[in-house]
């Protein structure tokens, strides 16, 4: 994950608005990580760890999505 997150980041540029994207997604999966060793320490069933994977999902995309309209809004005010 975090290959991916710094592979990422160069693919973008390294700029620090893009760096502080990858932020985010590394803190999700920390999270989450989190969300999930827990779960698995305390048996629960199935239906969380596939709440938790979506909400992890759902986050990244809301996350690109964000990032995508700042970037249109500076090419844009540029």
């Amino acid at each position: 994950m975090l290959l991916s997150l710094l592979l990422v980041w160069v693919a973008l540029g390294l700029k620090e608005e893009n760096i502080k994207v990858c932020l985010w997604m590394l803190l999700l999966f920390v999270i989450n990580i989190g969300l999930l060793v827990g779960a698995a320490c305390v048996d629960l069933n199935e239906k969380f760890l596939i709440m938790v994977l979506s909400y992890q999902l759902i986050a990244m995309i809301v996350i690109g999505l964000i990032w995508i309209v700042s970037v249109i809004k500076k090419k844009k005010i540029a």
